[in-house]
């Protein structure tokens, strides 16, 4: 690449350089616009890094990916322009690229057999066989527990299956262009993800080994399955996935394999892709394994929680419905609620009149939740089924997800604090505990709840699982229907929002549009801000996210800027320590390349025109791309043939009309004067003029007054980030002195400015960056009227005072401002 770059820099500088000029202005296009993605690309990598965004990993990977080849296009804009003065920048992203991509490289994932294990093999293998089929494997194995029999499928065949299709690569984009919080475009995605996998074929070993122990379990009886999600990370403490992936019920034997397509695609389904991207789980770090087990026969089924209450006070809840409890785990019922005490011999404390459990059912079921939390090792939260043959089986185990309780309010009763405020409604219970302040909502049409605004205390008519892809936007919810055992509850305490359920009339006692105080511990709604709560708000927070943590291991190679003084020692390819570092250093020395495009004797501007002005200037224009209009422009060119916007910004200084030319010296060189006169050269020749190379959004001037020049390089876009004007100024007739005070008028109005500004002995370099448009534009009418106002300045000035009063007089005529001087 520099070899390429250098050899064509030679050559266009000795045989070229109009051509030269033209190519490096081509690059420095290239550069800014390189360098506005390479920001733009860090910048959301941070974001995403700092929670600011919620995405999947495939997005990371994408504007990695993105990052390092706009990266390269920039060193090798930079090369192009001059490869002889940064040398070594090249072989310096090559060594930051490799060490980035030593860090992202990920083993591939498992794909071959065996694809089936037993549930007692599963038991010991959540990460193959995911947390659903171990935990009921472990339950299995304890004595006096029942459980349906079946077998495990592991994450391998799901692999397999990605494999066979060909649909990593086109998962990956897709998932890439996820926003959890646009809930249209994530169902597009989801239904085009789902599609691809609904068209994949199941590898013949897959299909082959679930037959095989489908027949082995069931002995070749006639039996109907079901086939339930386990993917990795499902089930597990802080993460249950609770109701957003699928299960299959009443399957046939010979339906098995189809019905695993139908639960590997429930993997993409909108809400589970939203839920995992929230909780920064990367796709492939879940992937999706399947239990495929005996379907019973219920008479009653339900959920139990072995602890639940305040400390201290846990009782055991169990709750049930007849027949089978999609409804109650699905929001839709709240079904009856038995209480029990958690001793050996579970105490019967509350049951309804009418429930589908007797008392001695409902204890020995107690009984059995109790021996699987002794084994798991903490309070589970168990789906259960009383079957007509086998009595009570746990068909689901997982670690209960409670919420945290504040200290200064253990119980979480009414009286913990003395409210002072309207309430608008009590009598609700607590499904998600914790307090929070917003305003109400009422969802229009079906409970997808698009319309869901960020911070709204959501009042809905049931708790269904679909509301779970805007859990992110809602600070609490209330809810006529729904229990404490739903999918959505379990949901919300995971994320810390606060639920009431089995709240009386709250569509007509909640008014919509007014902030509300919701305190889902006491099950009350209180009208506005209610401060004496705002202290128990939130107190929870997410715990790190795999998806974090793995890019933590790289972002220090990407976001870091070490690199902050152009003029420091370590500002070179050298000095370079991460992506930011090389976006700065390309882009610093980029502007620099630009403001050193002409040398003093204007090598390269033979194609120039000269402009039409009655300014005691003689000054030619060189059009790079679309600075001058030639319709207007007949042989010299008028100022208003001008289309370059920073040419135009300083023109209009220059011809300020608060000050006159009248009487104004004609402009040399010093050096070159004293040349030509040997020489008997006149004042138009082109080597003595002022320059300026010019496109629509650039330019590069050179303007030369008496014995001292001036240069201005700009470039004005829409784009603040790629906006910049830098000047140079030096030279002059006075003594050193005097030119001296006259940088020191400039410092002072440029800082005033806002310019930064650099004095070594009588050069001056300032500039303004990364400013809007307009005020770019109005930092080089600046430039303009101060080039005017100061050409022969420096013949007049005695001391520093005069300096500083002159820049004061100046500020107040043509900044409409103060200056206040430092001494």
């Amino acid at each position: 690449m520099q070899l390429r770059h250098l050899f064509r820099h030679w050559a266009e500088s000795l045989f070229a350089p109009g051509q030269k000029l033209r190519r490096r202005y081509e690059a420095f296009k290239r550069l800014l616009d390189r360098d506005k993605r390479c920001l733009e690309r860090i910048t959301e990598l941070e974001e995403i890094l700092h929670g600011q965004v919620a995405v999947d990993w495939a997005r990371v990977a994408s504007l990695v990916a993105a990052l390092r080849w706009s990266a390269r296009e920039l060193a090798d804009s930079l090369l192009e322009m001059n490869p002889l003065a940064h040398r070594g920048l090249g072989e310096r992203l090559d060594e930051l690229d490799a060490a980035l991509a030593q860090r992202l490289a990920e083993p591939s994932p498992e794909a071959g057999p065996p694809y089936v294990l037993s549930l007692d093999e599963a038991a010991d293998r959540p990460g193959e066989c995911g947390g659903k089929a171990a935990n009921l494997g472990r339950a299995a194995r304890i004595e006096g527990v029942r459980t349906p029999e079946g077998f495990a499928v592991r994450a391998s065949a799901f692999h397999a299956f990605l494999a066979e299709n060909d649909l990593r690569p086109r998962l990956d984009e897709l998932l890439s262009r996820v926003e959890p919080e646009n809930p249209e475009q994530l169902d597009e995605l989801s239904a085009h993800m789902q599609e691809l996998l609904e068209d994949g074929a199941m590898p013949g070993g897959v299909a082959a080994e679930a037959a095989g122990a489908v027949k082995e379990v069931s002995g070749g009886e006639g039996w109907l399955w079901a086939v339930r999600s386990s993917a990795v990370g499902e089930d597990e403490a802080g993460l249950t996935f609770a109701g957003l992936y699928d299960s299959k019920l009443n399957v046939p034997s010979e339906g098995v394999a189809d019905a695993l397509r139908e639960v590997f695609l429930s993997k993409y389904g909108s809400r589970a892709v939203a839920y995992r991207i929230r909780a920064g789980l990367p796709d492939q770090d879940a992937p999706m394994a399947a239990l495929v087990v005996r379907m019973a026969r219920p008479r009653a089924a339900g959920v139990v929680y072995t602890a639940d209450g305040p400390p201290g006070g846990e009782k055991l809840f169990i709750y049930a419905v007849p027949g089978l409890a999609d409804d109650l785990v699905g929001g839709e019922e709240r079904g009856a609620e038995y209480a029990l005490s958690r001793d050996e011999t579970p105490e019967l404390l509350k049951a309804p009149e009418d429930g589908p459990l007797t008392s001695d059912e409902a204890v020995e079921l107690a009984r059995v939740a109790l021996r699987v939390e002794r084994a798991m090792g903490g309070p589970q939260d168990i789906e259960w089924c009383w079957d007509e043959e086998s009595g009570p089986l746990v068909v689901q185990a997982r670690p209960f997800a409670a919420e945290a309780v504040d200290e200064e309010c253990p119980t979480g009763l009414p009286g913990c604090e003395q409210v002072d405020a309207q309430v608008l409604l009590r009598g609700g219970e607590r499904a998600s505990g914790g307090v929070a302040m917003g305003t109400v909502h009422f969802p229009r049409g079906h409970t997808e709840a698009r319309d869901i605004p960020v911070d709204a205390v959501v009042v809905c008519r049931t708790l269904s699982p679909r509301l779970v892809s805007s859990m992110g936007r809602m600070a609490a919810v209330v809810s006529p229907a729904g229990s404490r055992a739903g999918h959505f509850a379990s949901v919300a305490r995971e994320y810390g929002v606060p639920v009431i359920v089995g709240a009386p009339d709250p569509f007509g006692t909640l008014p919509e549009g007014e902030v509300v105080t919701v305190d889902a511990d006491t099950g009350a709604v209180y009208h506005g801000a209610v401060e004496e709560l705002r202290a128990r708000m939130g107190r929870r927070t997410l715990p790190e996210t795999p998806l974090r943590q793995r890019m933590q291991s790289f972002m220090d190679l990407v976001s870091p800027l070490s690199l902050t003084d152009p003029t420091a020692a370590a500002f070179k390819p050298g000095g370079i320590q991460s992506f930011h570092d090389l976006v700065r250093y390309c882009h610093e020395m980029g502007v620099r390349e630009m403001f050193d495009l002409v040398g003093l004797g204007g090598r390269g501007m033979s194609g120039a025109k000269r402009m039409d002005t009655d300014l005691p200037l003689e000054f030619r224009v060189l059009d790079l791309e679309d600075g001058v209009d030639w319709e207007r422009a007949t042989g010299m060119v008028p100022p208003e043939a001008i289309t370059s916007r920073p040419m135009r910004a300083v023109w209009d200084g220059l011809t300020h009309p608060e000050f006159s030319w009248e009487g104004a010296m004609a402009h040399l060189d010093e050096a070159v004067f004293d040349e030509r006169m040997a020489t008997t050269a006149g004042l138009v020749d082109a080597t003595m003029a002022s320059y300026a190379i010019v496109s629509r959004p650039y330019a590069h001037l050179m303007i030369r007054f008496g014995y001292h020049f001036a240069m201005v390089d700009a470039y004005i876009s829409d784009d603040p980030e790629a906006n910049y004007a830098g000047f140079r100024f030096k030279g002059g007739g006075a003594s050193f002195e005097q030119r001296l005070l006259r940088l020191e008028f400039l410092r002072l109005v440029l800082e005033a400015a806002g310019f930064e500004t650099r004095i070594r002995g009588d050069l001056m370099d300032a500039q303004v960056r990364r400013s809007s448009r307009e005020d770019t534009e109005e930092a080089l009418r600046l430039l303009g009227v101060i080039l005017a106002r100061t050409r022969v300045m420096d013949m007049s000035m005695k001391d520093l005072g005069q300096a500083r009063e002159l820049a004061e007089e100046f500020a107040e005529t043509y900044m409409g401002r103060s200056i206040t001087a430092a001494e």
